[in-house]
Order: structure tokens, then C-alpha cells, then sequence
């Protein structure tokens, strides 16, 4: 969860899922990503760079309102749970043996700066940021499902949400949909970030 880079990081959100590796158009080629509940069968869609730039800044302002509320605020002398520092410990673990791994380069550098980074972060880790960051990852999460989730055939489960038909289809969508929506939704965006790529692919042909 934040720093004073990333407002609102998704550490404890992120799925412990490894990235396929491949060039771009690999893996574009799996633009949905299959959850199922209840013996019914969905999947998420890639957001489009809009969307992902939309849900992370709808995340920043549910943080910042979140933790201006005073009830959060209250909080803010109460270090975080036990359960937000396994979070944060199992991701410098997961940096310190990757850095372990690596030759002396511009990579290695910005690790350990990383490093150092998430360790400040952890020692100073209230309570407060820990409510707002998942109050401000549900936001994003639900924005993203109301948008990117698809049935078994690949069509949209949901009406646009510009339509007037959007809001009371939202809430006619069980809330456990809504809730095995994240795990994918999780994998998608980490998806959008990290996906390896080609500059050819990309350049497309000459």
C-alpha cells in the first residue's frame, strides 16, 4: 500500500500469480483473464490504458478523502495489523532475493533504492493508511468490475455505464460476482504494468 511515490500501492491486492513470459503480442492474444462462482463462468478484459488511467486515480482520491475522514484519523498513532506487515515483509523478501540474484547494475541499484523504500514505508505504516489503501483498492476494484467483466462467450455482463441502465444493472449483480471479480481483476492490472513486450511487435511491420 502507499509511499510517497505510489499514493496508493496494491500490495496486499496484488495476486501472487507469475507473469507469462513472451513478447506483447503473446499476450494480448489472452485478453480475458477466468474466474467462476458458483458454477457460472466469467472473465475480465484487459482494461484499456483510459480505464487503468481512470480506476488508479479514482484509487488516489478514495485514499486521500479516506484518510481525511476523522474516524481514520484516529487511527493514525495505531501502527498497522500483523497482517499488513506479513504483506509488506513477504514483498522484501521476495526484492532482497531477487537483488541477491543480480550483478552490480543500473538494475541492482534501483532495487536496493526500492529496497529501502518499502522498508521506510513498513516502519512508518499506520493503521489509517492501511484502511484508506483498502477502502481506496475496493473503489478501484469495483469501478473495474462495472466496466471490464465479461461472461463465458467474451460479451459484456453489464450495460455502459453511461447508459441509464448501468446503475440498476450494477446492483442486480450478486455481490459475490463482485467479489471473485478481484483476484482477475488484480491479475489484469499487474498485467497492463509488468507484461513483457517487443519493440517490433509494438512498431508493428515496416
Amino acid at each position: 500500500m502507499p509511499s510517497k511515490r505510489n499514493i496508493v500501492p496494491e500490495m496486499a491486492q496484488e495476486p501472487a500469480e507469475k507473469l507469462p513470459t513472451g513478447d506483447l503480442a503473446a499476450i494480448a492474444a489472452a485478453q480475458l483473464q477466468n474466474f467462476e462462482i458458483d458454477g457460472e463462468k466469467f472473465q475480465i478484459r484487459q482494461p484499456t490504458t483510459e480505464e487503468y488511467d481512470e480506476a488508479l486515480s479514482l484509487q488516489r482520491v478514495v485514499y486521500r478523502r479516506t484518510l481525511a475522514q476523522p474516524h481514520i484519523k484516529a487511527l493514525a498513532d495505531i501502527p498497522c495489523t500483523d497482517d499488513e506487515r506479513s504483506i509488506y515483509q513477504g514483498m522484501l523478501n521476495n526484492l532482497e532475493a531477487e537483488f541477491a540474484g543480480l550483478e552490480e547494475s543500473a538494475k541492482k541499484r534501483d532495487l536496493a533504492r526500492e529496497i529501502a523504500r518499502l522498508q521506510e514505508e513498513l516502519d512508518g505504516r499506520t493503521l489509517a493508511e492501511e484502511t484508506a489503501s483498502e477502502r481506496a483498492v475496493l473503489a478501484r476494484d469495483r469501478w473495474l468490475c462495472a466496466r471490464l467483466l465479461c461472461g463465458a462467450d467474451g460479451a459484456a455482463v453489464l450495460p455502459p455505464t453511461t447508459t441509464p441502465e448501468a446503475a440498476p444493472a450494477w446492483e442486480r449483480l450478486p455481490l459475490a460476482v463482485k467479489d471473485a471479480a478481484r483476484p482477475a481483476i488484480w491479475y489484469v492490472l499487474t498485467l497492463v504494468r509488468e507484461a513483457p513486450f517487443s519493440w517490433a511487435t509494438l512498431r508493428g511491420p515496416r
